[in-house]
């Protein structure tokens, strides 16, 4: 614990060791909480969430155990394994302290929103904040209201458009340069296509070009759907942070 407290981890760490292999049960819980966050200081999530499982494990107390078991999903969802959170999360009953209950929820809002279940996200958000704070329940829901409206840009609008006329996706999701870019490209490489096939005929004109298409124009529309997947996460963002800070 002196080493713990100097930050001294590596001797800390071979210590709580020890402690856990000697000590026949005795601390075992307290060193492999304070292992883990140490793992979590020097952002090991992953030895983190092996130390907080043992823990869960280990812990004969179901509120103990809850705790750990809460602690590890929080690892988990900071890995985006959210489908292994979810499953450790939904297994845990209610019957827990009001500061376990509400972090349970917690996490199940941020593991739903993770997943794009946004009803699921609204309804944990609102469970995990006590009855009586009924601003900062208002104010998720607001949060959701406006979450809910957020459809566009559509990806699939976006790769039909740069189908259609190259750069117009672009265009759609907001992303003018890159849309110019790909207007005049592919317009370019059509220009020259149609030379190339006047002049030295269709067969090579194709031959010669393909590489091209390909690449620009396959690959424009290709990326013109997943910049308007971009943007739209990143309004999703922005709301979610919005709604973190109501927790703050």
């Amino acid at each position: 614990m002196e080493q713990y407290a100097l930050s001294n981890f590596q001797t800390a760490s071979l210590a709580f060791e020890r402690v856990l292999y000697f000590g026949d049960g005795k601390f075992a819980l307290q060193s492999l909480d304070h292992l883990a966050k140490m793992r979590l200081t020097e952002n090991d999530i992953s030895g983190a969430i092996n130390y907080y499982h043992q823990a869960s494990i280990r812990a004969n107390e179901y509120n103990e155990k809850s705790w750990f078991t809460l602690r590890k999903c929080a690892g988990l969802l900071a890995l985006q394994k959210t489908q292994i959170a979810l499953i450790d999360l939904y297994d845990l009953n209610d019957n827990l302290p009001d500061s376990s209950l509400h972090y349970k929820y917690f996490l199940l809002g941020i593991a739903h929103f993770s997943a794009l279940d946004f009803s699921e996200s609204r309804s944990a958000f609102v469970n995990a904040i006590p009855e009586n704070e009924i601003k900062k329940i208002a104010q998720v829901d607001s949060l959701f209201k406006v979450l809910v409206r957020i459809k566009n840009p559509k990806p699939k609008t976006a790769k039909i458009l740069s189908m259609i006329l190259p750069g117009s996706g672009q265009f759609y999701a907001g992303d003018f340069k890159n849309g110019v870019n790909s207007l005049l490209l592919n317009g370019g490489f059509l220009f020259l296509g149609i030379h190339s096939a006047l002049n030295y005929g269709i067969i090579n004109s194709l031959a010669s070009a393909s590489p091209w298409i390909q690449r620009y124009y396959l690959g424009g529309f290709k990326r013109a759907e997943l910049i308007a997947e971009e943007k739209l996460a990143l309004k999703r963002d922005r709301i979610y942070q919005q709604i973190l800070n109501v927790f703050e």
